[in-house]
């Protein structure tokens, strides 16, 4: 995440998509950034079908305490990779994601996307 000086979020809540046939999310869950995890928060996350059975998701909510998010890696999304999964380039996308500052007003995100490759072995 990164912020303008004095408008860095108190919480934030976001939606991962992913494909289901390729990917599962981790039983661990995700795991919440040092910048984060610095100022208090915590992540939260429960899936959910998006366009079953294809794409699944996970809706993240980070928060916790009165301190605001700095700049940096905000969270760390984990996946398991299903011995049936197809090799390729799977996106992950980010969507949905709005925050909240002090001053309590919502700010609406841009959506994010990101790819796992999958492939055999070395």
């Amino acid at each position: 995440i990164e912020s303008p000086a004095g408008k860095e979020p108190l919480s934030l809540q976001f939606e991962a998509n992913y494909p289901v046939r390729q990917m599962e999310a981790d039983r661990g869950g995700p795991i919440v950034g040092e910048p984060a995890k610095s100022a208090g928060k915590f992540i939260t996350c429960a899936t959910r079908w998006k366009k079953a059975p294809v794409v699944s998701s996970l809706k993240c909510i980070v928060a916790g305490g009165q301190k605001p998010i700095p700049n940096g890696k905000l969270a760390a999304l984990r996946f398991k990779i299903p011995v049936t999964a197809d090799y390729g380039a799977y996106k992950v996308t980010v969507e949905e994601a709005q925050s909240v500052g002090a001053d309590m007003k919502l700010v609406k995100l841009k959506k994010a996307e990101g790819t796992v490759t999958i492939g055999r072995a070395q």
